[in-house]
């Protein structure tokens, strides 16, 4: 049975009460079919794709944010309430219609769920990205077995960096709060976890709209999930 060193190093020893995971960025590389959905969006409101390389840049903040940075750079300009809304809307049909089929995950992903599966460790997904994509990503890429509990952006009225639905995970799995664990790849992650009293862990290949993770200031920083096993 795997040990789990860089784990019980944080919790003094022992093992986390649970395990909070982000999804995209973190075991997911969604920026592809991500990518396809914005630039599907900006085409249908007669602008032009902005292609993989800038969404990846704009990926981080949950889908109205990388809407808003799509529009702000299509139009130089920030667009109005109305048109950031029916923009938004656009690019949750299209990304809805894709079928998720670009997004890959991360190398390292499934050995890490699978050997704290075996330590029966509780796993959870808590991400910004809206309730009605989530399953359905976590089903596609063959991961939704492994998690005892999936919390949306949409879940709850607050959202990361906010702590409640870290609170609330706590709560709903019957573990302490304090025993838990953030892993994530975003400053949202890491704020999320500070402002929930957690200790966090941070990946060095996702999404953090262009600032080093190493200024977040997580407790561990990894370059792979398989280094937590």
């Amino acid at each position: 049975m795997v040990e789990l060193q860089l784990l019980r190093s944080l919790f003094d020893g022992e093992l986390p009460a649970a395990v909070f995971f982000d999804l995209d960025g973190t075991l997911v590389d969604s920026v592809p079919d991500l990518t396809q959905a914005v630039d599907a969006m900006l085409v249908a409101m007669d602008f032009a794709a902005a292609g993989e390389n800038k969404v990846r840049g704009w990926v981080g903040n949950g889908a109205l944010k990388l809407v808003e940075r799509a529009m702000v750079d299509a139009r130089g300009s920030v667009p109005t309430d109305e048109c950031l809304s029916r923009a938004h809307q656009v690019f949750l049909e299209c990304y809805g219609a894709g079928g998720h089929d670009q997004s890959r995950l991360y190398a390292g992903v499934t050995a890490c769920l699978e050997a704290l599966r075996v330590h029966q460790i509780p796993l959870a997904i808590i991400t910004n990205k809206p309730g009605q994509f989530t399953p359905r990503v976590l089903e596609k890429l063959k991961i939704d077995e492994y998690f005892d509990l999936v919390l949306s952006g949409d879940t709850f009225t607050q959202k990361k960096p906010d702590p409640l639905p870290l609170v609330r995970a706590a709560e709903m799995l019957s573990v302490n709060l304090s025993d838990c664990l953030m892993v994530g790849d975003s400053r949202n992650d890491i704020d999320a976890a500070k402002n929930a009293g957690i200790r966090s862990t941070c990946v060095t290949y996702g999404y953090n709209y262009g600032e080093p993770v190493s200024e977040l200031a997580a407790n561990a920083t990894v370059d792979s999930l398989e280094e937590l096993i």
